[in-house]
């Protein structure tokens, strides 16, 4: 929250006490309601958090071995980083709302807010929760908490940002487009529609968790038609 608030104030403070227009304020009002996607970095590192401490111990793989597997666990991860990915991106939202308002009335303008408020809240919600599930299959597929966040900072900040500003027409077949297309961020001029991007952060999503699946199992030693069964060698299965 705090960092999204000081991007709200990076943005409207060279505007302060400027006499813009009203037309200009609209349109700084409609930039500074965009400063709530940086916060979905976060939101994947909530969901890394869910799923790597388990995994390092031991735990995850012992889950997976004494319930139904794999599939099972990873989605119980999934929903519990979800649960906590709505009233994370409710607090920011509120806080780039409030502080947009508070500051742009500081500098003597006024604070045009989103014109469907509903609209901007369940997208960017939706966007918080998909990237927490993003989050939980980068950890499931990296298994350490350092690596995986550390991969997911330099991915989106520099990665995919260089792609998507750089070649827009690849960057939003990415899951960072995908983000952009969900919340309508006009920054990306070649994006999907919402449910088209929606879609496609969804499919990233399973594709990541196929390659943490596969990766699992090789790791692990889980049979394929029975994750709840362990390789078992010869003598020990005659004793």
């Amino acid at each position: 929250m705090l960092l999204s608030v000081l991007s709200v104030y990076g943005c409207v403070q060279p505007a302060m006490n400027s006499g813009k227009s009203a037309e200009e304020q609209a349109e700084l009002s409609e930039l500074i309601s965009t400063m709530a996607f940086g916060g979905a970095l976060f939101s994947s590192v909530l969901g890394i958090l869910v799923v790597t401490q388990d995994v390092q111990s031991g735990y995850f793989r012992f889950l997976t071995l004494r319930h139904s597997g794999f599939w099972f666990v990873a989605c119980v991860k999934m929903i519990v980083a979800a649960v906590l990915a709505v009233p994370t991106a409710i607090c920011n939202l509120a806080a780039v709302h409030g502080a947009s308002s508070a500051l742009m009335k500081a500098g003597a303008m006024t604070y045009a807010s989103p014109q469907s408020m509903g609209k901007w809240i369940a997208t960017y919600v939706f966007m918080y929760l998909v990237s927490a599930l993003w989050g939980v299959a980068l950890g499931l597929l990296l298994r350490n908490t350092a690596i995986a966040i550390v991969v997911q900072f330099v991915y989106q900040t520099l990665v995919e940002a260089q792609v998507i500003s750089s070649f827009p027409r690849v960057g939003r077949w990415l899951f960072g487009g995908a983000e952009s297309a969900i919340v309508d961020d006009t920054s990306l001029a070649e994006r999907f529609s919402m449910w088209q991007g929606a879609g496609l952060a969804i499919a990233w999503v399973a594709v990541l968790s196929l390659l943490a699946w596969a990766t699992s199992r090789r790791m692990d030693g889980i049979l394929v038609l029975n994750f709840g069964v362990k390789r078992r060698p010869l003598a020990e299965g005659r004793a």
